[in-house]
């Protein structure tokens, strides 16, 4: 009998099942080759046998696939193979294949050496894991040393909003629409609870950004902001408008502005408190400064100014209102007017006076007694306090100068003066100084 050479190249490949159709990937894996019959490119019909063998060299094959009439062309040909996915649970597989030609009764001849099976039709073990691995709703997951079943978390800690991401677990929302958040904003809300702070923000292990429990935003760290408030360390420059509703502990504080702009404006309830006016002139009081303005490089203060330290003011200072010293007249206080005169019945002289209520003189005229005299005012002397003092001929300082208001005529009143001796006489005196605070 005349033996035949067979030779066969093979080519697996595993079927997906994922081309066109919705259908699941089976078991099935093709098994594509290169027969040689006598050392000739085979054509025509063949039978062929496929045993399924745990070792190269085994006679006890685990499955056997037998197929008849599978046509081979020019040495080309195909097979589907089918085991099942019982098999494939990890371990080595080898595939023995026998041949013969499909019109031949003799014994299949068997091509050597035995086909390994390689990784590719491990592939569908995924979907058919026995017990010892996955179950149905259940996948492979690493857990950093091997792959093991387990159910697969379809669930997400983030959500999507219109146009945004919320965080579930929490009270964080990014753009978008608010949807069943607790904020109502829709740019970025987040929530805490006491003692903490919400936001942070590092440079180099030191805070420079924090929004703390009390409500306060610190920039550049240090202390504590204030309550709602607001505590910047170090130097800030503010180039445009700023409007603070709560406290602000600013250190140091650049305001820059342009020419024909006010750089500073204060207002409460309203009104102007005060206000830096383009002229370099600030404005005190509730006066609108582009009604009143102050003077250039000055100060103008509408309503009553108290000043409880000693003032040095180089420049003019306008007061509309009255001004309140609480520290002694004679110490720090203002003089309002003043006037040194002779006193007698006849030949009262003014030797000198100053005006600082509306700048008009002041006169003396005779009393009528020796030692008496009247002290005209142009102005009332409502709300002024006086301060007097006398010297007789001789230089002796009398230690009695009573100056009383006299007629009270709205705002042109008299104050009638008397000096004494210490006997209580009345005498002519050579000066006497009367001030008014």
């Amino acid at each position: 009998m005349k033996t035949r050479y067979y030779k066969v190249w093979i080519l697996m490949l595993l079927l997906s099942s994922v081309l066109l159709s919705a259908a699941p990937v089976g078991s099935q894996f093709t098994y594509q080759g290169s027969l040689t019959d006598n050392g000739s490119p085979a054509n025509g019909e063949y039978d062929f046998r496929f045993e399924l063998l745990t070792e190269a060299s085994s006679n006890n094959p685990l499955q056997v696939l037998e197929f008849e009439n599978i046509e081979v062309d020019h040495g080309l040909l195909s097979v589907e193979l089918d085991f099942g996915a019982g098999p494939f649970i990890g371990d080595d597989y080898f595939i023995k294949i026998m041949v013969r030609p499909a019109d031949s009764t003799n014994p299949h001849t068997a091509l050597l050496p035995t086909q390994r099976i390689n990784a590719t039709p491990y592939a569908i073990q995924s979907q058919f894991l026995d017990t010892t691995g996955a179950t149905v709703g259940q996948v492979l997951k690493f857990d950093g040393n091997e792959w093991s079943p387990g159910t697969d978390d379809t669930s997400s800690l983030w959500s999507d909003r219109t146009n945004g991401i919320a965080y579930n677990s929490g009270n964080v929302l990014i753009g978008g629409s608010n949807s069943n958040q607790v904020s109502t904003d829709t740019s970025l809300f987040i929530e805490t609870s006491a003692g903490d702070s919400p936001i942070r923000a590092r440079v180099n292990g030191g805070t420079k950004f924090q929004v703390q429990s009390n409500g306060g935003t610190n920039i550049g760290g240090g202390s504590v902001a204030p309550t709602n408030g607001l505590h910047v360390s170090g130097e800030t420059t503010l180039n445009n408008d700023v409007t603070v509703n709560g406290r602000s502990n600013l250190q140091d504080t650049s305001i820059l502005s342009a020419n024909g702009v006010d750089p500073l404006i204060v207002s409460i309830n309203g009104q102007f408190a005060l206000q830096v006016v383009d002229n370099r002139g600030v404005s005190v009081g509730p006066a609108n400064a582009n009604i009143i303005p102050p003077p250039s490089g000055g100060l103008y203060v509408h309503g009553e100014t108290e000043l409880n330290q000693k003032t040095t003011i180089t420049d003019d200072l306008e007061i509309t209102g009255d001004a309140k010293h609480s520290n002694v007249a004679t110490g720090y206080g203002f003089a309002k007017a003043g006037v040194t005169f002779s006193c007698g019945n006849v030949g009262s002289v003014t030797f000198d006076y100053f005006n600082n209520i509306n700048d008009q003189a002041l006169s003396v005229s005779n009393g009528a007694n020796a030692g008496s005299c009247v002290v005209n005012l142009p102005f009332s002397y409502q709300g002024l306090f006086f301060a007097t003092n006398a010297e007789v001929n001789s230089g002796t300082v009398l230690i009695n100068v009573n100056c009383i208001k006299g007629m009270q005529g709205g705002s042109n009143e008299v104050v009638a003066c008397y000096v004494r001796n210490l006997n209580n006489n009345i005498v002519v005196a050579q000066r006497v100084t009367l001030l008014m605070f």
